[in-house]
């Protein structure tokens, strides 16, 4: 048996009526926990999956014999499960030996998820939630020499509302899989899910979070959505992110991660969750489908969050996705709310002028800048008058750079850059109030062969 469909249909037959047997490995732990014991390591435990796979998955002289063996045990370690009760000092550990031993004989969980809903019973789902809650999830060995403080620094980060160094890491951090607990995780989110999203939020710790993501995969931002632990909803983000980069359909994505952002609104931590994600923007992620449609729900404090995220000197891909973000945003509300939020790109924008007052800000060209199209979708709402009046000063400024003195020939540039920059979104603004479709101005470009040469033109946008 060698693919889950194979694999799915021996649960199920084992879940049927037949003959049965529990591993000998099994039947051994068992009468070790009836005559008196109550705990067994994790290694005894590991070393139980083994000796199970062994006796039930190991090479067979005869494959239809080996065949009906397996199904024989499957059924009595099903059995088992179904009747299973916590009628005794030891008997969390005798759920955890079964779910051990199902583990081993399954493939991907899809045998377990196949049968769970036939053990549905409140013994079974509380017996599951309280084995989880005292599960001990650790990084993958090895890992945990690297990153010896990593659980308490991500927990201090999270009551200070941060989410950067979880950010950085949670794609690479691996936690050690504890025996039983996949199984467990498994037949709990298919019984009562409410009650795994409880033990989540009040076990509350990153590598029991990662653990239960890499479980249930594709399932995991559902479960966050039940959830009131913020750290597990942005675990599921990036969840969301990879598959939609592995090619799944955003339309089946797109839904559950507004619902996501909807919930973290109504939260203390979407300024927070808006500096990680939306710092420097990508048109490529999901989350640039998804936010304008959120956006267009909430008010100005959150809008302000997001123009506050976003890192200014960005490159023009950053550009592009603000760009596309703020199009869609302006085709889901009415106009005087849009205009409110240009306003705020363009103060913002405008405080900033291309880094003016900060230190090592030259500019060996004009500037490509996140805020783009905010801020010429600012000046297109301008009265005419006034955008040509703006239009000329910057123009006259620009013509005169020569006869103004500066430290240095560097100052003039950059000056001169910065108020070619400013022109460049006031000449597209008024392009837009014309009904121009483009949403973004050209790149810009040196005007002539002497301005090139004379001004040291270098096109440092990426």
């Amino acid at each position: 048996m060698s693919t889950d469909e194979d694999r799915s249909q021996v649960f199920l037959r084992g879940n049927e009526d037949g003959p049965s047997r529990l591993p000998g490995a099994v039947a051994q732990m068992l009468a070790r926990l009836s005559e008196g014991a109550v705990v067994i390591s994790s290694a005894e435990l590991e070393a139980l999956g083994w000796a199970v796979a062994d006796e039930c998955l190991g090479e067979p002289q005869n494959i239809a014999s080996a065949n009906l063996q397996l199904e024989e045990a499957i059924r009595g370690l099903l059995r088992a499960l179904g009747s299973w009760k916590r009628h005794y000092a030891g008997s969390l550990s005798e759920l955890n030996v079964l779910l051990t031993a199902v583990n081993a004989l399954d493939m991907r969980s899809t045998g377990l998820k196949s049968v769970a809903s036939s053990f549905a019973n409140s013994a079974l789902e509380d017996g599951l939630a309280a084995l989880l809650d005292g599960l001990d999830v650790g990084p993958m060995r090895g890992l945990d020499r690297h990153l010896p403080n990593v659980r308490e620094e991500l927990k201090t980060e999270a009551l200070k509302g941060s989410y950067k160094r979880l950010h950085q890491i949670a794609s690479h951090l691996m936690p050690e899989p504890p025996p039983g607990g996949w199984a467990a995780i498994i037949l709990l989110w298919k019984l009562d899910p409410d009650k795994l999203a409880l033990v989540l939020s009040k076990k509350d710790d990153v590598f029991f979070s990662l653990f239960v993501r890499l479980v249930l995969r594709e399932d995991t931002a559902d479960l966050a959505l039940r959830t009131s632990l913020l750290t597990f909803k942005f675990i599921a983000v990036d969840q969301l992110e990879g598959e939609y980069r592995g090619g799944r359909d955003s339309n089946e994505l797109r839904p559950v991660l507004e619902r996501l952002l909807a919930q973290v609104a109504q939260t203390k931590d979407w300024s927070a969750w808006m500096k990680e994600l939306f710092a420097s923007p990508d048109e490529k992620s999901l989350l640039n489908q998804v936010l304008p449609l959120v956006l267009a729900r909430l008010d100005e404090p959150h809008w302000q969050a997001v123009v506050d995220a976003v890192h200014l000197r960005g490159m023009k891909r950053s550009a592009r996705a603000v760009a596309e973000v703020m199009a869609t945003f302006s085709n889901e509300v009415a106009a005087i709310k849009a205009n409110k939020l240009w306003a705020m790109f363009f103060d913002r924008w405008n405080e900033w002028d291309y880094g003016r007052g900060e230190e090592y800000s030259h500019l060996f060209a004009p500037a490509v800048c996140a805020f783009d199209y905010p801020v010429t979708r600012y000046y297109s709402q301008m009265a005419a008058g006034a955008l040509a009046a703006e239009e000329a000063a910057l123009a006259t400024a620009v013509e005169g750079i020569e006869r103004q003195w500066f430290a240095s020939f560097t100052d003039l540039v950059t000056e001169r850059n910065r108020l070619l920059s400013r022109l460049r979104l006031v000449r597209h603004g008024r392009e837009l109030s014309k009904g121009a479709s483009e949403l973004l101005p050209p790149l810009p470009m040196p005007s002539d062969t002497y301005s090139q040469v004379r001004y040291r033109y270098y096109d440092s946008q990426y």
